[in-house]
């Protein structure tokens, strides 16, 4: 599955992004990369500092693939990335996949996990990418520069 195959589909969450991706004949990994949120602050007029809404930094903490298969569900994959990284607010998530028959290499799995957490990290197009929070609901992102 090509990545213009899953943009003309409508994804609300992880499941309409497991679904898609399960129906496909070849092998799919599941990319996540965890992130923290670090809230932007600013001081009112009455000189108490609050969480500005919408703004913040996005600061990768772990890295996982998953096969994707029929047992897949959030709320393993929650469990699994509350165990290995408390603390994630959202999870940025990409789907992999093999060539015919095949799931996508180890090696190929790594370095599209390193190159998600980069994007983060350099502040590049979030477009491709499925950020969903910890219900599992999709959240819109936008990178700002600057």
């Amino acid at each position: 599955m090509n990545r213009s195959q899953i943009r003309e589909r409508t994804i609300h969450g992880f499941d309409d992004m497991i679904a898609i991706a399960a129906a496909e004949p070849q092998p799919h990994k599941l990319l996540t990369v965890l992130l923290r949120i670090d809230h932007a602050y600013a001081q009112g007029d009455d000189g108490k500092t609050r969480p500005i809404e919408n703004e913040g930094e996005l600061v990768p903490i772990a890295i996982k693939s998953f096969d994707i298969d029929e047992k897949l569900d959030f709320a393993s994959l929650k469990e699994d990335a509350d165990a290995g990284a408390p603390g994630w607010g959202l999870m940025m998530m990409a789907v992999l996949p093999g060539q015919g028959p095949n799931p996508p290499s180890e090696e190929d799995v790594d370095n599209h996990l390193k190159r998600m957490a980069q994007t983060i990290l350099s502040g590049g197009s979030l477009d491709r990418f499925l950020f969903i929070d910890r219900e599992g609901n999709a959240v819109s992102m936008e990178s700002q520069h600057g």
